[in-house]
């Protein structure tokens, strides 16, 4: 039988585990819990053209976050398999064609454990990864990665492909942090006591509450205890007089 605290601890493992992952809120977003992450949004409207280096006519056309519709500036096209929306278009001049190879509900924006980011368009069993590489440049840059086993490496140099705060993350203050504690504990401490007074004592009414007897006496001691600071802390005559002992005195 699984124990609670088994369970607390795998769902302590996995909050932790899903605090150290960019999560996809977009096809070109990603954020991590802390309010840091990655966001292309600003190159949304923005077409990029990557030719296939010692291969004369071949080109990827890219569109990131949503789909273009617009047919991209060449020669007129015979066949267009591009036309309804694409994230990711091949052009081959010398067939005079688009086709299409992945849209955008087909990226997954991913960060690997070393710092890596890429888009991963995976479309119809043909994946198409993006790499995205910080610049610090103004100009955006697209180039043909490599392709192996019919999987195309695209590369994006851009200041978009930094790590950036998406948003601020409140914390709270350290006062507001003792003030929930000690109302956890509190609580903690009435249920419990309740609960054992109540089953285990036999305790009913006004009796369940965890030691009752301290409670009723304790503005009584409040009262005990400023006097006592107000004497410089010193025993009064009065209290020596009526046969008070000292700890009721203080």
């Amino acid at each position: 039988m699984i124990s609670i605290f088994s369970i607390v601890w795998i769902l302590s493992i996995v909050n932790c585990i899903r605090a150290d992952q960019c999560q996809q809120t977009s096809p070109c977003r990603c954020n991590y819990e802390n309010g840091f992450g990655y966001d292309l949004q600003a190159l949304e409207k923005v077409e990029f053209e990557a030719f296939v280096p010692n291969i004369t006519g071949i080109s990827y056309i890219l569109s990131l976050c949503s789909d273009s519709t617009i047919r991209p500036d060449f020669k007129p096209i015979n066949v267009s398999t591009c036309d309804p929306g694409y994230g990711i278009c091949l052009y081959n001049a010398e067939a005079d064609n688009l086709t299409l190879l992945a849209n955008n509900k087909d990226a997954a924006l991913k960060v690997d454990t070393d710092g890596t980011v890429y888009l991963a368009y995976t479309h119809q069993a043909v994946v198409t990864t993006v790499s995205l590489i910080c610049t610090d440049v103004e100009r955006n840059y697209f180039f043909v990665d490599g392709n192996s086993s019919g999987q195309a490496n695209l590369a994006l140099f851009s200041k978009h492909a930094c790590k950036q705060e998406l948003f601020t993350v409140s914390t709270l203050s350290t006062g507001a942090v003792l003030n929930i504690t000690f109302l956890v504990i509190v609580f903690a401490y009435l249920v419990v006591g309740v609960l054992v007074d109540y089953f285990l004592m036999g305790a009913r009414g006004i009796e369940v509450i965890p030691h009752l007897a301290f409670w009723k006496d304790f503005p009584f001691l409040v009262r005990d205890g400023i006097k006592f600071v107000q004497s410089g802390c010193k025993i009064q005559p009065s209290d020596l007089s009526e046969n008070r002992d000292i700890y009721t005195s203080i």
